[in-house]
This record gives structure tokens, sequence and C-alpha cells, in this order.
């Protein structure tokens, strides 16, 4: 009937017949609804053994959302948190490893489409390395070391410091 989803309608019904319109029934209150549309994953971090996922969830479907789930696993397995609000923490993960997340929303309608896939990597920041000799030369020193563990995101630059700290240069090439 083209009715707006959400929108609460009152209803009246009255039967015909060949002598006319019969009289009207008592009036009913009610508003259409289905379920949510597919949220949006958007914002999301990540962080030692955590990611957050960030979301929007535009089309409740005309229900209030209650729930929200969410797969680590493209879509194999769900997890529902009650009256989530964005972001989603999810803990205990291991660092290194893409989580194909994926999130539908719940409403009092049932279950709603799930959204598109997001890899997201838990990380931290690398173990620090290992300086194995310094050799000296005119107005230089030259370092060999040996990188720790890169917390599961690629180590991209090293940086050297020659204050105890104070200032921080990059070295570029691991």
């Amino acid at each position: 009937m083209g009715l707006t989803n959400g929108t609460t309608y009152a209803v009246k019904l009255r039967a015909v017949n060949s002598q006319g319109p019969g009289s009207e029934s008592e009036s009913m209150e009610q508003s259409p609804a289905r379920v949510p549309g597919a949220p949006t994953i958007s914002g999301s971090t990540v962080s030692d053994s955590t990611i957050n996922i960030g979301y929007d969830v535009s089309d409740n479907g005309g229900r209030t959302i209650n729930a929200i789930d969410y797969s680590l696993d493209n879509g194999e397995s769900w997890t529902t948190v009650l009256a989530a609000t964005s972001p989603i923490t999810v803990e205990n993960l291991t660092n290194g490893t893409g989580y194909s997340v994926k999130l539908r929303a719940r409403n009092q309608m049932g279950i709603g489409t799930v959204s598109g896939a997001t890899v997201l990597t838990p990380a931290r920041a690398p173990d620090a390395p290992t300086i194995a000799t310094i050799t000296r030369g005119n107005t230089t020193l030259s370092v060999a070391y040996m990188l720790g563990g890169n917390g599961g995101d690629p180590i991209t630059d090293v940086e050297y410091t020659l204050d105890d700290g104070i200032t921080w240069l990059q070295q570029h090439s691991p």
C-alpha cells in the first residue's frame, strides 16, 4: 500500500454490501516495519589483541535496533551484543591475524541484512631491536642490529637517537 515503515497509522475497518457501508470498527494503531538494513562498518580501530568495530545503522526498518551481531570469520559464526553502541570492542584476538568482520542489526521484526566484509588486523607496537655491534668511522657510526617481533604489523622504519631519546631520526629501511 505504500506506507512508511515506522510511521503509526490508525486503522479502522467497515464492511460494505449492496446496501452500502456498515458501521466502523474501533480504531487500532500500528506501524509497518521490516528487518533492518545492513549496517555500515566505518571508523574501526585496532590495538594490541583488540579490534573496535565502528558502525552505523541508518535503516532500522521502522523499529528500534535492539542488538548487533558480529562475525569475525566472514559470516560463518555470529556473536550477539544486546543494545550495542558503536564501536563494539572485541578482545583476546591474535595480533597479526586478519579478521573478516561482518555485522547485522536486529530489531523487533528479526535479523537484518548482513554488511559487507571489512578485514581488521589487531597489532601492537614492535619489540625493541637488539644492537649487535657499533663500528666507528670518520664522522660516522655504523650500527648492526636485529629486529625484534613486529607486533603483528610489518615494520616500516627504524628510528635512532644520539641524545638518549630526546630527538629521534628515521633510518627508513629496517
